[in-house]
């Protein structure tokens, strides 16, 4: 559904000042760019809702300002009627004849073949693809919307995910909250909530550089000197800008340098590289 909202955002279509979801919690600034997503992710009763509520206007944050773009479309399934069909629904989300881009955007929900069907004949999946009509038709500044596409179907939510894409590059801007972290992965910035607290807000390859360490795996046969040298020998290894990071405890320094150039018999070493999963869980614990 479409809601007009008064304050307007040039370059950023959304930003965060200083917003906080508790009286002694942690406060979220944050400035989005137009043609960015933005997941929200975090356990049960983290306020994922709570903040997409907050940005929508439905819901005043207890410190701070939100600043959104004058147009926001809010998927929520609001208005739509039971004996809504998915044709109609596109053409009436037209703002000119354009019959290309209503078969673009039904074709992506999976809803071509069925566009003349009334919702009270479709399935629950297809309902729910029948939110996101207006919003990807009609091309709004700002599209919200609370975990609805994690009751999407893999093959439609990707599908989706690519149409979206192109109202991004358009000069959209998407924030959604979501359980999924593969899909929370694919989006420009992250927010990350637990118990109402803004536990982490950058992208979401920062969060892999910043909380979990990589892993080492050395190859090698049982020759006393490299196993000598291995046994106390302690690593960490992060990816950061630019390259990887090694960081050996006090007194390795030479250990860890003599075995990264292949000291004994050393094979080969493997690293294993987090993903954004282990990053997650280990940030939420």
């Amino acid at each position: 559904m479409l809601k007009r909202r008064a304050r307007k955002v040039d370059s950023t279509n959304l930003a965060f000042e200083h917003l906080a979801l508790l009286d002694k919690g942690s406060t979220l600034t944050l400035a989005v760019p137009a043609g960015s997503s933005v997941a929200i992710i975090g356990p049960t009763c983290a306020g994922k809702s709570r903040l997409l509520n907050v940005v929508i206007g439905n819901e005043k944050p207890t410190r701070g300002e939100v600043f959104r773009p004058a147009e926001v479309s809010v998927i929520d399934g609001e208005g739509i009627t039971r004996r809504d069909k998915p044709g109609a629904l596109a053409k009436d989300s037209l703002s000119e004849k354009d019959s290309t881009r209503v078969a673009e955007v039904l074709s992506a929900l999976g809803l071509w073949e069925v566009r003349n069907r009334t919702m009270a004949n479709l399935g629950a999946g297809q309902q729910v693809a029948a939110r996101f009509i207006e919003a990807l038709v009609a091309s709004p500044s700002l599209i919200l919307t609370d975990g609805e596409m994690d009751l999407l179907d893999p093959w439609t939510r990707d599908r989706l995910w690519q149409i979206l894409q192109t109202r991004l590059a358009e000069g959209a801007t998407l924030v959604f909250t979501t359980n999924i972290a593969a899909l929370a992965e694919k989006a420009d910035l992250v927010i990350v909530l637990k118990d109402q607290q803004v536990l982490f807000s950058d992208t979401p390859s920062a969060l892999t550089r910043s909380f979990s360490p990589s892993t080492v795996t050395v190859a090698t046969h049982d020759h006393p000197g490299t196993l000598a040298l291995a046994s106390p020998f302690e690593v960490e290894v992060t990816q950061v800008d630019g390259g990887t990071r090694f960081e050996a405890s006090e007194g390795q320094q030479l250990a860890a340098k003599l075995l990264l150039e292949g000291y004994g018999d050393v094979r080969y070493i493997i690293l294993k590289a987090p993903t954004f999963d282990e990053a997650l869980r280990r940030l939420v614990g």
